[in-house]
């Protein structure tokens, strides 16, 4: 992997992004051992594959962390966890069936990897199909970066780079310092239509908060958002330099599907350092046009003080009249 991801004299940063040797790993073009997962991933579109590094963003290309994984997601459950040192993690429950059947631990070459994957996989994602925790939003979550990022006809302006991704929010209280754990749905980067033709076009950080059900529930999602700004202003240029990377290291492992002019330019573009053109977007799946919540919750918003870098989104399948348009002039002689 000679890609030049990340300049060297970047800001240290513990990121989710893999080392240089982990890629190597992955990468089917260098026989990697762990390539074959990749490979599954990308042949198969309900599958989603995220990245768990521990990396120093300063020297990615030399330092090996002691521990990073890929972790492979069906239905928004984990199917399973590899690390680098080839061991693997899976959830007990899934292993129905097959307890018996010397299910391995860990994988040491690239024909463990295959033979796992023939053997092991379809029986585990038939018992999360069949057994696993309904969650319809993680699952929505993974139509999103599907929608966006492997369904090369849509072409839309929104790249989904990793999704639930969590941080250490700290904040400084009467001297201590009071730590609290964070986590984005979906971390994206926003490339508008009308910059794509610049020769150093950049993009943008997009934060989406996903919202199934528009029940009470989401009566203080607008807290949540007041907690994601405040993550920003305190590491808004650590944030975009990971997102750079983690982008960069899927579009060379074909996770994100644009075609070759796209991709040449998204291999190196830049995310907008200045945190005014970060957008913090509300996702409600399914968008009840009379849901009472879902007005609380939208006027809460523009209260904000950077409601003005709020975006409300809404899609899902549910159906209701007042959201269908009515064509005029259609049936005119």
């Amino acid at each position: 992997m000679t890609k030049d991801f990340v300049s060297k004299d970047k800001i240290t940063w513990p990121s989710k992004a893999l080392s240089s040797s982990f890629m190597q790993m992955l990468d089917d073009e260098l026989q990697g051992i762990y390539s074959p997962v990749v490979d599954l991933v990308c042949k198969n579109k309900d599958l989603h594959l995220e990245f768990k590094g521990n990396l120093d963003l300063s020297k990615w290309d030399t330092y090996v962390p002691r521990d990073e994984a890929v972790i492979v997601l069906y239905k928004g459950n984990r199917v399973f966890t590899i690390h680098r040192d080839g061991k693997l993690e899976m959830t007990t429950e899934f292993l129905r069936s097959m307890k018996d059947e010397g299910f391995p631990t860990h994988l040491s070459g690239k024909p463990d990897t295959q033979e796992y994957i023939r053997k092991f996989v379809p029986s585990i994602l038939f018992n999360i199909a069949s057994y696993g925790k309904p969650s319809m939003e993680i699952e929505y979550e993974q139509m999103l970066i599907r929608a966006n990022n492997l369904e090369r006809r849509v072409n839309s302006e929104y790249i989904m780079v990793y999704n639930q991704g969590r941080y250490i929010s700290e904040k400084e209280s009467e001297g201590e310092k009071d730590a609290k754990q964070i986590r984005f749905d979906v971390c994206a980067v926003k490339w508008p239509q009308h910059s794509r033709m610049a020769k150093s076009s950049k993009g943008q950080l997009a934060l989406i908060e996903i919202k199934y059900a528009l029940n009470k529930e989401i009566g203080s999602a607008h807290k949540q958002l007041e907690r994601y700004y405040e993550y920003l202003e305190n590491n808004y240029e650590n944030l975009c330099r990971e997102i750079e990377l983690i982008l960069r290291q899927k579009l060379a492992l074909g996770l994100i599907e644009r075609d070759e002019k796209q991709t040449r330019k998204l291999e190196k573009l830049e995310v907008d350092k200045g945190l005014k053109t970060a957008e913090i977007v509300l996702f409600l799946v399914d968008y009840n046009p009379y849901s009472k919540y879902k007005n609380d919750l939208i006027c809460a918003a523009k209260e904000l003080p950077f409601s003005d870098q709020v975006r409300i989104a809404d899609g899902g399948l549910a159906m209701w009249d007042e959201k269908r348009p009515r064509w005029e002039g259609l049936n005119d002689d």
